[in-house]
C-alpha cells in the first residue's frame, strides 16, 4: 500500500511527474494539477512533515548567514503554488518567484503580500537577468526531466551574486533515496 502511495503522489493526470513524454513545463498548467499540488502539504502528511523540517533549514540558514546577506534578494525557482515564497518572503529584503505555470503562480500570488511572481522559462535566453543572495528549488529536481534538470542548473548558478551566494535544492521525496529507503512512508 505504502508503494501505491508513493507511486500515486508523483502521478499528475495520465503521467509521472518527471516523464519526459508530458514534459514539466506541461504537467502543471491546468488549475487541476496546482489544486492537486496543494494537497501534498495538508497538516498530518508524510510531506507535510518534510515541509515542518524544510522551515526549520530554511531559518537557520537565514540566521546564519545574515552578516553575509544583510539585504537578502531571494528567488524561489519553479515556486509553484507559493508555499516557499510565503515562508520566506517576511524574512528577506525582496522576494521573486519564477514558474512556467499561470495556473501554479495563480494560487501562489493569493498568498503573497509584495513577492513579485514571474512566468516564464528561465531557461530561454531572452529571460531578464536577476542576480540573487539565495536561490531555492524545491522539489524540482524530483519533478523534472534529466535534460532540464541539467539546464536549470546552470541558469540558477549564473544568477548568484557572488561567492557567498547560495543555491538550495531538494530532492525529497524519491523512494530510493537513502531517505526514502529509512522512511518508508516518506
Amino acid at each position: 500500500r505504502v508503494g501505491t502511495r508513493q507511486q500515486n503522489r508523483r502521478r499528475v493526470g495520465r503521467h509521472r511527474m518527471s516523464d519526459e513524454r508530458a514534459g514539466y513545463s506541461q504537467t502543471f498548467r491546468k488549475a487541476a494539477s496546482a489544486a492537486e499540488y496543494e494537497r501534498f502539504y495538508t497538516p498530518g502528511t508524510a510531506d507535510h512533515a518534510v515541509w515542518t523540517h524544510e522551515r526549520e533549514i530554511l531559518t537557520d540558514l537565514l540566521a546564519r548567514r545574515r552578516a553575509d546577506w544583510p539585504a537578502c534578494d531571494y528567488l524561489d525557482f519553479a515556486c509553484g503554488t507559493g508555499r516557499v515564497i510565503e515562508f520566506m518572503e517576511s524574512r528577506v529584503s525582496k522576494s521573486q518567484g519564477i514558474d512556467t505555470s499561470p495556473e501554479m503562480l495563480r494560487v501562489a500570488a493569493t498568498k503573497l503580500q509584495r513577492s513579485e511572481l514571474i512566468c516564464t522559462d528561465i531557461t530561454r535566453s531572452d529571460v531578464p537577468e536577476g542576480m540573487y543572495d539565495l536561490i531555492t528549488a524545491f522539489r524540482f529536481l524530483l519533478n523534472a526531466e534529466p535534460s532540464l534538470r541539467v539546464a536549470v542548473i546552470k541558469a540558477l548558478a549564473a544568477r548568484l551574486k557572488n561567492a557567498e551566494s547560495m543555491l538550495v535544492l531538494t530532492n525529497h521525496g524519491n523512494p530510493f533515496s537513502y531517505k526514502g529507503a529509512m522512511w518508508p512512508i516518506h
